[in-house]
């Protein structure tokens, strides 16, 4: 959580520790630019997540429908970051009806029972976008029980995520590649299309 994280690296830097960010946000400034205590930074280009997501949205919803968001616990920044964007977009499209946005709090099973109701109040709806591969996941279990056709969007490239992919029960998701992050040195990069079919 950005706030925490800048504590930490606020008490660090004053003992005069070099300190770095891998794969997160510190501070609650511009997710664009990074904290100016930390020695460097690894990170994806938050901002260019929800236009990543919404394009998988208009591949998996060619003409339009009805769209529900899982985010993950209160007080994360990706739950704005990652969202933004793709709800311009679908805005900007036409068509498409974002008919609810619950807490999944990061995890397979709350992401599940958010999916659960959300599936009762609009059981015609056709698209959920997870913040999370384990949000996605747990998702699509409720999917199943209900024998729903909607479509599910993932987000980070987890292998939960891409075995959803690949066995069909996700649509599409957005990579962040940490494999390729450790060789990384104070670039921020987008990452994202190597997941984008199944």
């Amino acid at each position: 959580s950005p706030g925490p994280a800048q504590a930490m690296v606020d008490q660090v830097a004053a003992a005069g520790i070099p300190i770095a960010s891998v794969h997160g946000t510190v501070g609650t400034g511009p997710t664009n630019v990074p904290y100016s205590k930390l020695s460097f930074t690894i990170n994806e280009n938050a901002d260019t997540v929800g236009h990543e997501e919404a394009a998988l949205a208009k591949e998996a919803l060619p003409h339009s429908g009805q769209v529900a968001i899982i985010t993950g616990a209160a007080g994360f920044l990706e739950n704005t970051t990652w969202t933004a964007g793709f709800k311009s977009d679908l805005a900007a499209a036409g068509g498409f009806d974002i008919v609810a946005t619950q807490p999944g709090d990061w995890t397979a099973d709350q992401g599940e029972a958010a999916c659960q109701g959300i599936l009762s109040a609009h059981p015609d709806i056709n698209l959920f976008y997870a913040l999370s591969d384990d949000m996605a996941a747990g998702c699509a279990k409720a999917v199943a029980a209900v024998h729903s056709s909607a479509k599910i969007l993932g987000n980070g490239g987890a292998k939960i995520g891409i075995q959803g992919i690949e066995d069909g029960t996700i649509f599409g998701d957005v990579c962040f590649k940490p494999q390729d992050e450790g060789a990384k040195r104070s670039e921020e990069r987008r990452v994202g299309k190597e997941c984008r079919s199944r």
